[in-house]
């Protein structure tokens, strides 16, 4: 049973694309008019002509203990454009995926898979903040498909509500594969109609996705954020670990990488490159142009051997955090609705309280304070002695346990089954408020949820943050806080707290 690799490419691309593949070597070798259901499908076939030989990369190593002369392969591409009723569609054989995915619908496969899937085996997905960048999941057939807050899902592969329509499994990423027994080249039209068709049909589960930016004037202003962002040290450069082309996953521990410009190999990249260096090599072979590094080509080699070239833009990791945006591929998104909403819905969970015992930080009073205790000059010290001297609280600040080799900070305050971490700021800047109590989950797991103090072992099963935000405005949800990257450390921290058996708390004062 053949399996087919179905790309949506936009009408007013297809002359482009047609251009690229004929400058790749790939020539139209015919066509084929259908009429079929009183509407007319043209097939038109794209082959190599005359494919380079590449040598066999692991016969290097097997040279160096046998006699063995040299061996080549030739490597065969080949797509078929079916055209109607103004729509285009593509079936890509061998790599000729990675020349159509140029031109095409990124977004048809998950648009397709929001329609027609009914259980899941598979997803891949992006993640806002924390560890995680990407992954790849795998299920043993599962008909509720779990995202984590903060996620858009590029890929899922699943079975489709009707199995004689689709098949048994459908792989949805920036293009479709299916394997069916009634589905040949022969009939392929008809799949590419019924697709076409299920566009229209009602969504059936909302995927958190990203959407594509298109205003030039935006994506101008992206990339001068970003390369301002290279300059001043606020990103490092990253070979992502997985790329999505179609349905495949190209995974860059695979290749070499190598930046190019005039036909000259100039430097290596990797996930280890430095801003500091990079900005050394921009000076060196750019005079300082960082557009012209974006633009430069990157070549994926193995043994010296060139197996892809794309620019140095598309092997980049970039998250814009004021406004949700990111690079993939070189292309400029935003996280979309669901995916926002799934972060505020969220963090909307974790229980919230407003402080009674202190609703406001007192700087007048602290500045007093300061006057007779000048070596404990941060505001947390003076804040953390007096909850601990007026409501009872245990001070736990400054206490620091050794954990993986670091030093960290379990919590600020304890007080009954409770520990606190306790921070001052704006929200945008208290993003390591939540690392610190993410690590300090950790840390109980491994001590059976006991943190020691004063002789004794006081056993916990609450972990609260205790925020003294600065703003003028009062909240009454968490997710009122506009900042994605804090709200999603937020949520990962609530799965944590959750996994490790404890209850997560937020309680909210203020410092005017």
């Amino acid at each position: 049973m053949p399996g087919f690799n179905f790309f949506r490419v936009f009408k007013q691309q297809k002359e482009h694309l047609v251009s690229h593949m004929k400058s790749k070597g790939m020539a139209l070798m015919g066509h084929k008019d259908v009429e079929d259901g009183g509407a007319a499908f043209r097939y038109e076939l794209y082959f190599t002509q005359n494919p380079s030989k590449k040598p066999i990369k692991w016969l290097k190593e097997l040279k160096r203990q046998f006699n063995l002369t040299d061996l080549h392969t030739e490597s065969y591409s080949a797509v078929v454009l079916i055209t109607f009723q103004g729509h285009v569609y593509a079936l890509t054989f061998g790599s000729s995926h990675l020349l159509v995915s140029k031109y095409a619908d990124l977004d048809f496969g998950i648009n397709i898979a929001s329609r027609i899937l009914k259980k899941y085996k598979a997803k891949n997905s992006r993640e806002f903040g924390g560890v995680k960048v990407k992954s790849i999941e795998t299920y043993l057939t599962t008909e509720e498909l779990p995202f984590e807050a903060g996620e858009a899902v590029n890929y899922i592969k699943g079975v489709p509500i009707s199995v004689s329509t689709w098949g048994n499994n459908v792989s949805c990423g920036q293009s479709i594969q299916m394997r069916k027994r009634t589905l040949s080249l022969t009939n392929a039209h008809q799949m590419c109609a019924q697709m076409e068709d299920a566009l229209s049909l009602p969504v059936l589960r909302e995927i958190p996705k990203a959407a594509p930016v298109k205003e030039p004037a935006k994506l101008q202003a992206l990339t001068q954020q970003l390369i301002s962002d290279m300059k001043n040290d606020r990103y490092m450069v990253a070979i992502s670990q997985q790329q999505l082309s179609g349905v495949a996953f190209l995974f860059a521990d695979q290749h070499d990488f190598v930046c190019c410009a005039n036909g000259k190999e100039l430097f290596s990249i990797d996930e280890e490159l430095p801003l500091k260096r990079l900005r050394t090599l921009v000076q060196k072979h750019f005079d300082g142009d960082y557009e012209e590094l974006l633009r430069a080509t990157v070549r994926a080699q193995d043994d010296g051997n060139t197996v892809y070239s794309k620019p140095f833009i598309t092997f980049i990791d970039y998250i814009d955090t004021q406004e949700n945006h990111y690079l993939e591929e070189g292309r400029w998104h935003q996280f979309d609705k669901n995916y926002l909403r799934n972060v505020r819905n969220e963090v909307d969970r974790i229980p919230l309280s407003h402080s009674k015992e202190m609703p406001t930080f007192d700087e007048k009073a602290y500045q007093k304070w300061l006057t007779t205790h000048p070596e404990q000059h941060y505001r947390e010290r003076y804040l953390n002695n007096l909850l601990a001297q007026k409501y009872g609280y245990l001070n736990h600040d400054r206490s620091l346990e050794d954990f993986d080799g670091a030093s960290i900070e379990v919590a600020d305050l304890i007080k009954g089954d409770t520990i606190f971490a306790v921070k001052i700021g704006v929200p945008q800047k208290l993003s390591y408020a939540i690392d610190q109590a993410d690590s300090a989950v950790k840390f109980l797991e491994r001590r059976s949820f006991k943190v020691e103090l004063n002789g004794m072992a006081h056993r916990v099963q609450k972990v609260c943050v205790w925020l003294f935000l600065e703003r003028q405005a009062r909240i009454q949800q968490i997710s009122e806080i506009n900042s994605l990257i804090f709200l999603t450390k937020l949520a990962r921290w609530r799965k944590s707290v959750l996994l490790a058996g404890l209850q997560p708390e937020i309680r909210i004062s203020y410092k005017n």
